[in-house]
């Protein structure tokens, strides 16, 4: 038995507004977490964020349509994020649009596959976008 799983909501509005995706398998989902984790949580802990709200909204719309990749389950408590359902991730192609109030009560975290920039969405506290300059990418 795996570790991710599916939530039927979040494939059904990536089915609407994407021009197709995948469900992460589970080495891939573990890759995913570490890597994001390494890159993001020291940001996040000291409290680097960029934007918050709804102008973390539009930073992240600023990059669509693009290839985004969408998990759950990884707990970020600095910003409220408890982790979500289950662990899930999905890789969009050409995601178009965003449903913000679905990734805040699922509790997803938005991310380039290159992890240059990331969204991270709460149900408590509402979303954070973090975008790495340059000398950040060498961390």
């Amino acid at each position: 038995m795996g570790i991710t799983g599916r939530l039927l909501d979040v494939e059904s509005w990536l089915t609407l507004v994407s021009e197709s995706w995948r469900s992460l398998d589970d080495s891939e989902y573990r890759e995913l977490v570490r890597d994001w984790i390494v890159r993001f949580r020291p940001l996040i802990r000291g409290g680097q964020y960029v934007l918050a709200g709804h102008r973390a909204i539009a930073a992240l719309e600023e990059h669509l349509p693009a290839e985004v990749v969408l998990f759950s389950g990884a707990r970020i408590e600095e910003i409220g994020n408890l982790g979500g359902a289950c662990a899930a991730a999905y890789r969009a192609e050409r995601l178009g649009a965003l449903d913000a109030a679905l990734l805040r009560h699922r509790e997803l975290i938005a991310c380039a596959p290159d992890l240059s920039w990331t969204c991270l969405f709460s149900h408590e506290t509402g979303s954070f976008f973090q975008e790495l300059l340059s000398g950040d990418l060498a961390s």
